[in-house]
């Protein structure tokens, strides 16, 4: 009898450790997945200058692309030479006598310093052969007939130009963000030097 009675006491206090403490198999099955973390790779790398537009009170105009040097603080970089502008598929923006306009900056940080020069389409606007055939650019062949510079903004521009055609030739400048590692200077030739930033773009403009 006190056998069976310290069996049954052993019993229920094993019941009694199950019941506060359930089964590691329990737990790990309503256990929460764990979350993915995403990596740098992830994400897309922007190896080019922010986009530009020009706007007026009616309309606006996205800008067209030059040549530019960008360069990401990790050292990655790229250089794009272009000798002009191609007017494919653009249409000069209506833009109405005395109207003012106004130049923004996306997907990236506006530049230290923009340089602005307006040329009249006469004399700039060539024809360049390609494989295809040949294609309308604009290429600075004249005198600017306006100049003018932005160290900040709004980049705001008061159109006093006579009724005409007109290209806008914008010349932007960043600092740049990489800085060279120190094991690169112990070598014995002389790095080159770490050059700002640059972007050319360009605005077609009709002028009522």
């Amino acid at each position: 009898m006190r056998r069976f009675a310290h069996s049954l006491a052993l019993i229920l206090m094993l019941s009694l450790i199950v019941a506060c403490h359930p089964m590691t198999q329990s737990t790990a099955a309503t256990k929460a997945p764990a979350k993915s973390t995403a990596t740098a790779a992830d994400k897309a790398i922007r190896l080019r200058p922010p986009d530009f537009t020009i706007a007026s009170k009616t309309s606006t105009q996205a800008a067209i692309q030059g040549a530019y040097y960008w360069q990401l603080a990790d050292g990655l970089a790229v250089n794009v030479n272009s000798g002009g502008f191609a007017t494919s598929g653009v249409a000069p923006m209506d833009v109405a006598q005395n109207d003012q306009l106004t130049i923004t900056v996306t997907n990236g940080s506006y530049p230290d310093k923009i340089d602005l020069k307006i040329y009249k389409q006469q004399g700039n606007l060539v024809d360049v052969p390609v494989a295809t055939g040949g294609v309308k650019a604009f290429e600075v062949k004249t005198a600017s007939i306006a100049e003018q510079t932005f160290s900040d903004t709004p980049y705001q521009l008061n159109v006093n130009l006579a009724p005409g055609d007109y290209f806008i030739l914008v010349a932007a400048t960043w600092s740049n963000p990489y800085k060279r590692a120190p094991a690169t200077l112990t070598s014995s030739a002389t790095p080159p030097p770490v050059k700002p930033l640059t972007d050319q773009v360009a605005f077609w403009i009709q002028v009522q």
